[in-house]
């Protein structure tokens, strides 16, 4: 009851916010400042949703689809939708296909594009959209790799040799694949790596940026709708050391803001790396893999990037055998390192499977105070969305919990960016845990007077440690942290939260929060 209270209160305080402003055709591009996104030369933040089948649904013909999710998102508040800007795949009779081979564009696949972007436009959303996955969805990197290995020296067959061996086969956070292995002679890094495939990818981003919508009569690359570019959607490969990657991306990014200088670009990466250092290692439960370059690709290098304007994570602790809330450590660890190079950060994709409310207040409580830019659900349908992965939350008829939460933090969004910031709490305060006793997680609220070093710990009635949550610095304001008790036995726990202002002065502080199965 406690959690559906502090919900309806949400719901409240987001009708309030949303007075301040409300979603309007995009007419300024969205630009990088230091470490934050701009607007109109002002801070801006966002909320925002993945649904990546809106240009497959309109090419074939739904664009009533389209045109409901739209709707959502607008009446969530949302701002920003990433879809995917390719479909490579050799059916070339599926209307829904944009590329069937290197240079043979499908006009059907790109008006259900350009439908998407015009729709986003009337609905006063922005785009953030990918130009490649990495994954065999949607044909992916592969498929480039497959049209290599048929390579004819002058267009390649529909269909090269399989490969002889076993395949090995590499899984993302929602179950999504590629084969390492496509064909013979040529694996997935090929992609990377291969000249020739350069070239394809090259030819296709300029195809994109450079296309006239036929709904707007815009080009791509003039089109304000579009926040921002991704050369991909998670890219991974099989080099330990990030280089291959780095050095594709590097090169890309160069090739793309030759074309289009006025659109921000980001890597469309999840955050992995090739080393623990300036990451708090010891709050990820051991899962070195997530640092030492198993998944290929590496952050620190490449927010480094000149061309890249900002840095790109995706948060999946499920999947990555983490405890929902080792995802504040994963967006503060990121954060701390994209300001190193002056880059804003945005979480492309989020999610988790189960009792998502509250890991997500959390979360997108944990950017908002700590100056992300922006986040996107994994994602959002309208009671109609013809996929569900296990993450999608339908927000149209009756609501899912989650949805208070997002428009909640849309509001919020809005309110900061309108005012340049949040006001501060008058006084500093542990609040609560609630719900309280729980189920599986709860969240424990506090608020801050000013910028300070804190440390919340939760252990057991004997006093064993069960969890860090915080460790570090953290602003002013109201402080929403998860305790995720989904692998721990029934009982009390106790939380201890102490606080040194960096002006001096502090507090220490306990709360104990019933875990309940």
């Amino acid at each position: 009851m406690a959690h559906r209270t502090a919900i309806a209160r949400c719901c409240l305080l987001s009708v309030t916010i949303g007075l301040l402003g409300s979603p309007a055709r995009p007419q300024e591009f969205v630009g990088r400042g230091a470490d934050t996104l701009l607007l109109g030369g002002r801070p801006w933040y966002f909320q925002g949703a993945n649904a990546y089948v809106l240009p497959a649904a309109a090419a074939r013909g739904d664009t009533m689809l389209v045109e409901q999710l739209m709707a959502t998102l607008e009446d969530l508040g949302l701002s920003v939708l990433r879809t995917w800007a390719f479909h490579d795949a050799a059916d070339s009779a599926d209307p829904a296909v944009i590329q069937s081979a290197p240079g043979r564009y499908h006009e059907s696949g790109l008006r259900g594009l350009d439908f998407v972007i015009a729709s986003a436009a009337r609905h006063g959303l922005r785009l953030l959209l990918p130009l490649v996955n990495n994954w065999d969805d949607y044909g992916g990197m592969n498929q480039y790799v497959r049209w290599r290995a048929g390579w004819d020296g002058q267009s390649p067959t529909e269909y090269p040799a399989p490969v002889s061996a076993p395949q090995h086969r590499i899984t993302g956070a929602r179950g999504q694949s590629y084969v390492a292995r496509p064909v013979d002679g040529f694996s997935h890094d090929a992609f990377y790596s291969d000249p020739l495939i350069g070239q394809w990818y090259d030819a296709y981003v300029e195809m994109i940026l450079t296309r006239v919508n036929t709904r707007t009569g815009v080009p791509y690359k003039d089109d304000p709708t579009i926040l921002a570019w991704e050369l991909a959607n998670e890219p991974r490969s099989s080099d330990r050391t990030g280089t291959i990657v780095g050095a594709w991306a590097e090169r890309s990014a160069r090739w793309v803001k030759a074309i289009d200088s006025r659109h921000l670009l980001g890597t469309g990466e999840e955050g992995f790396d090739v080393t623990p250092s300036g990451y708090s290692a010891d709050l990820y439960s051991d899962q070195q893999w997530m640092f030492d370059g198993t998944a290929g690709v590496s952050f620190v290098q490449n927010v480094a990037l000149s061309d890249i304007d900002f840095a790109c994570i995706h948060l999946y602790p499920d999947a990555w055998t983490l405890p929902a809330s080792a995802g504040n450590s994963w967006i503060r660890d990121h954060l701390r390192i994209a300001r190193i190079w002056a880059k804003p950060l945005v979480v492309g994709e989020y999610g988790v499977r189960g009792a998502q409310a509250a890991a997500y207040d959390s979360w997108l409580t944990t950017m908002l105070m700590d100056g992300g830019a922006g986040a996107a659900i994994w994602q959002v349908g309208s009671g109609s969305l013809p996929v569900d992965d296990g993450f999608v939350v339908s927000c149209g008829g009756e609501e899912d919990p989650v949805c208070a939460v997002l428009r909640y933090h849309a509001g919020l969004a809005q309110e900061k960016s309108d005012r340049g910031s949040l006001p501060p709490p008058p006084h500093a305060t542990f609040l609560h845990s609630y719900p309280n006793p729980c189920k599986s997680q709860a969240i424990l609220r506090y608020t801050l007077a000013a910028e300070a070093t804190v440390n919340l710990t939760l252990f057991t009635l004997l006093g064993q440690r069960v969890a860090v949550l915080v460790d570090g610095s953290q602003g002013a304001g109201e402080r929403r942290e998860l305790f995720d008790g989904r692998r721990l036995p029934s009982g009390v726990y106790v939380s201890l939260l102490r606080v040194a202002y960096t002006s001096g002065g502090g507090f220490a502080t306990t709360g104990r929060i019933v875990l309940l199965r």
